[in-house]
């Protein structure tokens, strides 16, 4: 890394407050203005700023997006602070691409001050693509989190806004590590569409986040959480991913519905790891027989699970490698690779129970995963299940897809709806809808009926 040091003109922050400075290079190349100290850093003839100090007594930070040398113009793209600060907001512009915490940091330490009040971010969308550096997968006793500024402000703005309510903006794809680790003035978070991929500790610690809307069911099942791994013995290179929650308790919506009976939907055959983890709102969930497999701990620590419907006479695969460790062999050095169930480990296991096919009973029992399961279950995976009266039952076909209706009462109107509460289709005209689990309700009855 070449350090080009130069005289420096501070335009940058004339973008936000009209000020200009001017302001000679330290003997070390360092840049000082309004007690905030840059350092211009060339890698591969790309030149940027840096954020590098702060000044003690300095309250309120607002980094600019550019600072104008001797040479021309250049982004500031990073902060990396030396020594701790005692300030009370920082405004972060959209330019800003990576935060280091302090290369001193011990386990008890942090970059960021209890002082800190709230953290401006122009920009949410550059926001999540910020990549945080705490050297956590390095040292064991260094925790996550701490070169994210919101881990210690108490409240967080997108511009002028104030933000509890986060809505990740549609278009984005991936989230980054640790993005919104620790900021706990969360109360919920709505993800688009376009998501595919949050980086692991994105929401760590973010313990008031009450709700987590997805747009699209299936949309979400096709997101991947990305885990943390560490060596965690350096003797018999053993390392272990560890998939952290993006839930923490919350309960899942879909277009603002609360969701507690779930179906994976139609165009979904296998369930990432660490999905659904720790999920509070999932009593009863449906997993049809287009689902081959389940990633590790994609449905583990969800407390409020009571009851797993499985239709697929064949168990599907539930685990995915967590971890592996090289181990020498009579032939010479083998790797074994380390699984995990999907449904976690303890509680969940001995409280829900596990409906299977009728005639498959023993093929899950003798599974390794499935067979974790303390309370496992026949049931008729075929037709209609009633849930209510047989007199409605004898009025509804489910046939190719559609259902239709037969004699019922002079002014009822059936509704028909999604196992996750969504009105789907109300008359009594015949609807054709995807495969899945669906409840009718006429009058005062209603059916559990699968297409």
């Amino acid at each position: 890394m070449k350090r080009t040091t130069l005289k420096v003109l501070l335009t940058g922050v004339a973008l936000l407050t009209g000020a200009t400075y001017m302001q000679a290079a330290d003997d070390d190349g360092l840049f000082k203005a309004d007690g905030l100290t840059y350092e211009l850093v060339t890698v591969d003839g790309d030149s940027h700023f840096t954020l590098v100090g702060i000044d003690r007594g300095v309250k309120d930070v607002v980094i600019p997006e550019e600072l104008t040398n001797e040479v021309g113009t250049f982004p500031v793209t990073g902060i990396h602070l030396d020594e701790k600060c005692d300030i009370e907001s920082i405004t972060i512009p959209s330019t800003i691409d990576s935060i280091w915490a302090l290369d001193r940091l011990t386990g008890s330490s942090t970059t960021w001050p209890n002082t800190l009040e709230y953290v401006r971010i122009e920009d949410l969308r550059a926001w999540t693509s910020i990549e945080f550096y705490s050297y956590a997968d390095i040292y064991s006793d260094v925790p996550r989190g701490l070169s994210n500024p919101l881990a210690k402000a108490t409240e967080m703005y997108i511009g002028d806004t104030l933000v509890t309510d986060l809505v990740i903006p549609e278009g984005t794809e991936s989230i980054s590590n640790e993005a919104f680790y620790g900021a706990s003035f969360l109360g919920s978070v709505s993800f688009p569409s376009s998501l595919k991929e949050i980086g692991y500790a994105a929401f760590e610690g973010c313990s008031n986040i009450g709700s987590i809307d997805v747009p699209d069911l299936a949309a979400w099942c096709g997101v991947e959480i990305k885990p943390f791994n560490r060596l965690i013995s350096v003797h018999s290179g053993l390392d272990e991913d560890e998939y952290i929650p993006v839930f923490n308790k919350a309960e899942l919506r879909v277009h603002g519905r609360i969701v507690t009976q779930l179906t994976i939907p139609e165009s979904v055959d296998s369930i990432g790891a660490g999905l659904f983890n720790n999920c509070g709102s999932i009593k009863t969930l449906y997993i049809p027989e287009h689902v081959t497999s389940l990633g590790a701990s994609s449905f583990a620590d969800c407390d409020a699970l009571e009851n797993v419907y499985v239709f697929s006479a064949e168990p599907p695969t539930a685990c995915s490698v967590i971890g592996s460790e090289e181990v020498e062999d009579f032939g010479g050095t083998v790797v074994l690779y380390h699984y995990g169930n999907a449904f976690g480990e303890g509680r969940l296991l001995n409280r829900a129970t596990l409906y299977v096919p009728v005639g498959s009973l023993e093929a899950y029992k003798s599974d390794k995963y499935w067979g974790c399961f303390k309370n496992i279950k026949e049931f008729d995976a075929t037709g209609i299940s009633n849930v209510a009266e047989e007199s409605l039952a004898g009025r509804i076909r489910c046939e190719g897809g559609v259902i239709s209706f037969e004699g019922l009462a002079e002014g009822i109107v059936p509704e028909v709806y999604s196992i996750d509460g969504v009105l789907r289709h109300r008359g009594a005209d015949s609807c054709a809808l995807p495969s899945g689990v669906y409840i009718i309700r006429a009058g005062n009855e209603s059916v559990k009926v699968r297409i």
